[in-house]
């Protein structure tokens, strides 16, 4: 089964390596660059289902990419770069934009246009001189997260080996996980489109719909349930559950200040201690293998 490829923004490769290559994935430091002209040929002789210019804007700021190996289809691709995407947040990656999503790496279009014309070839770099060229087949692009912003949860936009070796281990695990819990997944496409949101308000509700996703049956008593809850669940990889219920209490506050549109203007602060705290909990569901009950959790937290 085929490779897709997800050029991605926001992130700089640190110490990292050419490649970091695992079964399933793999995470690509970009060398070359990709000129307009190559854009160009990719709008006119391959099968863009976007206009290539938005290739030549939003590549400039890529340095690198994200290949998923033996995908079925693209559909397939994305579901499965959605959640390595969120299991880099649980590494504590900052958020990060991948705007489309190509069958062929970025080497295989980086001179492009001049690998195409025998004339031109010789006046690229020796190594790109060799490699794919339009005849060899078509490439396709499909657009994924057509965006440029995203709200950071840090000041390093880093990315280590290790994080992303364990991130894809993960994303084996939380797959059999959220077939087996569904509140996972709507907690999970929480996590991925929150910092994309750019009001701070909408996306720090966004993210407690994602921790209130994980318990259903809650409806009373919300804010000293919820912190109780949360803190129980979280205990496998957050030992003070004090701690956690108090910020548990303290941020749902802020959630409930920002759907009644009352409380001031949230800062960055607020949103970055909602973020972490989805973190955690999504972090505590892969440690326990599953997703306990309201019961279980309230019967772990009385013994």
């Amino acid at each position: 089964m085929p490779s897709y490829f997800f050029p991605c923004l926001a992130l700089a490769p640190g110490d990292l390596p050419l490649i970091v290559e695992t079964p399933q994935a793999a995470l690509r430091r970009r060398q070359w660059e990709t000129t307009t002209f190559d854009f160009a040929t990719l709008g006119a002789s391959h099968r863009l289902q976007f206009s290539w210019h938005l290739l030549d804007v939003f590549l400039n700021a890529c340095h690198l990419e994200i290949e998923i190996r033996d995908a079925a289809d693209f559909p397939h691709a994305q579901e499965r770069v959605r959640i390595l995407q969120v299991m880099l947040y649980l590494q504590w990656v900052s958020p990060f934009i991948m705007p489309v999503g190509m069958t062929h790496t970025l080497r295989d279009y980086s001179g492009l246009n001049y690998r195409d014309s025998a004339t031109m070839r010789a006046k690229l770099p020796l190594e790109l001189q060799s490699g794919f060229v339009s005849t060899d087949g078509k490439i396709e692009g499909w657009l994924h997260e057509p965006t440029f912003q995203s709200i950071t949860a840090g000041a390093e936009r880093t990315i280590s080996a290790r994080a992303f070796t364990d991130a894809v281990e993960a994303a084996e695990r939380w797959t059999a996980l959220e077939a087996a819990h569904q509140q996972l997944k709507a907690a999970r496409l929480a996590m991925q489109t929150a910092p994309a949101i750019p009001d701070l308000s909408s996306s720090l509700l966004h993210i407690w719909q994602g921790i209130e996703a994980l318990f259903p049956n809650v409806s009373t008593e919300v804010s000293f349930r919820l912190g109780l809850l949360v803190s129980q669940l979280c205990a496998p990889v957050r030992s003070d559950r004090l701690k956690t219920y108090e910020e548990a209490k303290r941020s749902y506050g802020r959630r409930s200040r920002a759907a009644h549109g009352s409380g001031g203007k949230l800062d960055h602060r607020d949103w970055v201690d909602a973020w972490n705290l989805l973190i955690v909990c999504l972090s505590a569901c892969l440690a326990r293998s599953a997703l306990p009950t309201e019961d279980i959790l309230t019967r772990e937290l009385l013994e």
